[in-house]
């Protein structure tokens, strides 16, 4: 069988990892893999056992007049098309929502799967025709099948956009345990440290982390929180910081290769996200046995620690602690109350062994039902029927 996998690029990213590890998967099975790339996809960030096709299609084209967005889109269309003659393609899965069009609209004789990892309808600060709800679900529904990250995606995807269920399967990120490639650096940062493992981007909301760390930081002198992550946003947050008066005690530690270092290492893990399909960072916390505590941000956050029901409070779940959603500017003076009780979950975690170690085994068990092998077997129904 021949199977392409259209992603923008192969460097640091939920989707990108994922795409790596299916194609890796059936090309060690002895199908052909060849990886759609779109340009200027830049260096790669893992190993991709494949061929590795790098297109003239530039991302992304949503932005501008509508006539011009389709132009685009026509040609990245045809130009794909090509592709997937000249390699004969049998089926085609795509990540990312600019790969998703490309996918549709170059449709030839393969089967097309378009996996969606966001909560589309939840994403207004990204603007363009691409998001626009008709196009959603004009476009969508012309794929053979569309794979969702999570249940809330979904759940997203059929109620808003009108796709058929039966259309949509859920097939979650796979969890992975990242051995520290460090072992024998000593730890610097404590017996009582916060991690965050994120990029630095409004979505992730760290502004509101830091101000719920604060909360934290006033009653544990140890507490430390480390942001491990890029971005542009780092002199805001550190601003953020200054204002909350814990410039001492937040690290921000910037990309890493070696994220099971921080988190093998890690008290607590924490995640303060206004929208997340499906956080694969949670999950690789869980896999090392580190409890969890995240805001039920609208996405898969809640699913992954339990969430029996929403409410207002705070929530011992089986998996996790869940604390309500938040999102918009933060006050100026005074934390919020969903911020106070993001810190409270924080603190319970870091001064509670007892709480500590029983989300520690649950951490660990519910890591399991995102095993590589159970993953697999559900992308195996997709791919192979």
């Amino acid at each position: 069988m021949n199977i392409a996998i259209l992603v923008p690029s192969l460097g640091i990213g939920g989707a990108e990892r994922v795409a790596a590890f299916l194609g890796n998967y059936y090309y060690e099975k002895g199908h052909h893999v060849f990886y759609f790339l779109l340009a200027g996809c830049g260096r790669a960030a893992f190993q991709a056992e494949g061929t590795i096709v790098k297109t003239h299609v530039f991302s992304p084209f949503s932005r501008g007049e509508k006539a011009d967005i389709i132009r685009e889109l026509a040609f990245a269309g045809r130009s794909y098309r090509k592709l997937k003659k000249r390699y004969r393609i049998d089926i085609a899965v795509s990540f990312m929502e600019t790969c998703n069009y490309i996918n549709i609209c170059s449709k030839w004789k393969e089967k097309v799967v378009i996996s969606v990892r966001t909560v589309l309808s939840e994403r207004s600060e990204c603007k363009g025709v691409l998001l626009n709800e008709k196009w959603i679900k004009t476009f969508y529904s012309k794929a053979d099948q569309i794979v969702a990250v999570s249940k809330y995606v979904k759940n997203d995807l059929s109620k808003v956009y009108g796709i058929k269920e039966k259309k949509i399967t859920v097939i979650p990120n796979v969890s992975v345990l990242y051995a520290p490639l460090r072992k024998d650096m000593p730890w610097e940062y404590g017996p009582k440290t916060v991690v965050s493992v994120g990029r630095l981007d409004p979505i992730k909301q760290q502004e509101r982390m830091i101000r719920a760390f604060s909360y934290v930081a006033a009653r544990q002198p140890e507490a430390r929180l480390l942001l491990v992550g890029g971005g542009n946003r780092i002199n805001y947050l550190k601003s953020v910081c200054t204002k909350m008066r814990v410039d001492d005690r937040v690290v921000f530690i910037g990309e890493s290769a070696d994220v099971g270092y921080y988190l093998s290492n890690a008290k607590v893990f924490a995640m303060s996200s206004r929208v997340d399909g499906f956080p694969n960072a949670m999950v690789e916390a869980m896999a090392c046995g580190v409890p969890v505590v995240t805001t039920d941000s609208r996405g898969g956050c809640g699913e992954i620690v339990g969430k029996a029901g929403s409410n207002d409070e705070l929530q011992y779940c089986k998996y996790g602690i869940l604390t309500p959603h938040m999102e918009g500017k933060p006050p100026e003076e005074q934390l919020s109350r969903e911020e106070r009780m993001l810190g409270e979950g924080m603190l319970q975690l870091l001064e509670n062994e007892e709480l500590h170690k029983k989300y520690s085994a649950r951490a660990r068990k519910r890591a399991r039902d995102y095993r590589e092998e159970i993953i697999i077997a559900r992308w195996e129904r997709i791919v192979e029927s």
